[in-house]
């Protein structure tokens, strides 16, 4: 998609910030995206960029998910993560889906949300995610699978207090079965410079990093109150840092509400390693293979 700014002043250009993001929440990612491209001053006060989940499960995109010799009951495979949910315009799902290649085709995918304080009541038992209230909670349902690789699409902007999980049917009957390649998920945020932080090759994981980041933060953040010549008596790590945020055209000094979005992304990088995710993300929650009859 390639955006062409125009030069003439809009309507839509002297609206305040929060205006301007509040029109673009009843918009599609494309439209929203094509809308904040129309001018340099809606780019900059809205403020929309891509996150993508790979970053924080590396495993997510190298995932080739096949299930075979199932039954006609819906299973759920895994949860999808909400990155920066205050900060969320829609989240965007995308894979490769196929059946066994012959026969009857029965195999879909499926999306569902339910109520976080509601979840758990549908993991107590296989028979209970099987019931009739959980696909009450569909909000995407594929076209059965065909026998050749196709693409599926689906866009959705999450709710507070929701959560959102993929699900799968094979179909019984003997020789059944359903693959899945090229999974992507990416978020739409209002956040450019945490959404860059996320989309770089920082060690987003490593605890150490995280600390010393926000420690650089918070040094650089008080350089308003202090002299140039203060600030280059940090230490030699702190100046290596600047360098190399600079490298990836994040500049430190000098702007703090863009200082405040590299400090909340260092919050969620450290929400996700308070939770566990980062160190197994093939636990439970997020990957209830444990739970299918299928054989995989």
């Amino acid at each position: 998609m390639q955006a062409v700014h125009s030069s003439v002043v809009s309507i839509a250009d002297t609206l305040i910030p929060e205006i301007l993001k509040n029109i673009s929440m009843f918009l599609d990612s494309r439209d929203a995206l094509n809308f904040q491209t129309s001018s340099k001053i809606l780019h900059q006060s809205i403020g929309l960029a891509v996150v993508n989940h790979a970053v924080f499960f590396p495993l997510l995109e190298q995932a080739r998910p096949s299930w075979h010799d199932c039954d006609d009951s819906d299973h759920i495979w895994r949860n999808i993560d909400q990155i920066f949910p205050d900060r969320v315009h829609s989240i965007h799902f995308s894979c490769q889906i196929k059946d066994q290649g012959w026969g009857n085709r029965k195999g879909h995918l499926y999306i569902s949300e339910v109520d976080d304080t509601e979840w758990t009541s549908y993991l107590v038992t296989e028979q209970e995610i099987n019931t009739n209230a959980i696909r009450e909670k569909w909000i995407f349902k594929s076209p059965v699978s065909e026998h050749n690789f196709t693409t599926l699409q689906f866009e959705f902007k999450p709710l507070p207090g929701k959560v959102y999980s993929i699900w799968y049917r094979v179909g019984g009957g003997g020789g059944h079965g359903l693959q899945i390649e090229d999974l992507k998920i990416q978020s739409l945020i209002y956040d450019p410079i945490c959404a860059k932080l996320m989309n770089s090759n920082l060690p987003v994981k490593n605890k150490f990093f995280q600390k010393m980041f926000m420690a650089v933060l918070e040094t650089f953040s008080r350089s308003s109150t202090i002299n140039d010549t203060d600030v280059e008596t940090e230490t030699g790590i702190t100046l290596q840092l600047e360098s190399l945020f600079e490298s990836i055209g994040i500049p430190i000094r000098g702007d703090l509400e863009q200082m405040e979005s590299m400090k909340r992304y260092i919050k969620e990088c450290e929400r996700f390693n308070e939770t566990g995710e980062f160190a197994n993300e093939d636990a439970s929650r997020f990957n209830y293979s444990f739970m299918n009859t299928c054989s995989a």
